[in-house]
């Protein structure tokens, strides 16, 4: 992932610099060519190419830019919010305008 505005300088990231960010779930191809997904219920997985606000956090032994997805959200093309996992307390700002929802332009 590229981290384009980091929420918190704390985290000593600066917009560009490239992060990991891990969730639980996947696809797993069998020898045989067999797909199958394992998901955890409620949460979903982030597309490729497709810009979020991600919620991250990172435990205290861990590498320092591999950071554990904890929720996210999608920043549609329409300008709206769409929610990554559907489980509340994050389902409340699904389908609401971007600039409602973020004080400062998401670049």
């Amino acid at each position: 992932m590229r981290c384009y505005f980091p929420l918190s300088s704390a985290s000593g990231s600066v917009p560009g610099v490239h992060v990991v960010g891990t969730r639980q779930g996947g696809t797993v191809r069998f020898p045989s060519g067999h797909l199958k997904d394992y998901i955890i219920q409620g949460q979903g997985i982030p597309k490729v190419g497709v810009r979020y606000l991600l919620f991250l956090w990172r435990g205290a032994d861990a590498h320092e830019l591999s950071y554990c997805i904890d929720t996210a959200y999608e920043l549609g093309t329409d300008g709206k919010v769409y929610v990554l996992d559907f489980v509340k307390p994050y389902t409340e700002y699904e389908g609401v305008k971007q600039a409602d929802v973020f004080p400062a332009p998401v670049m």
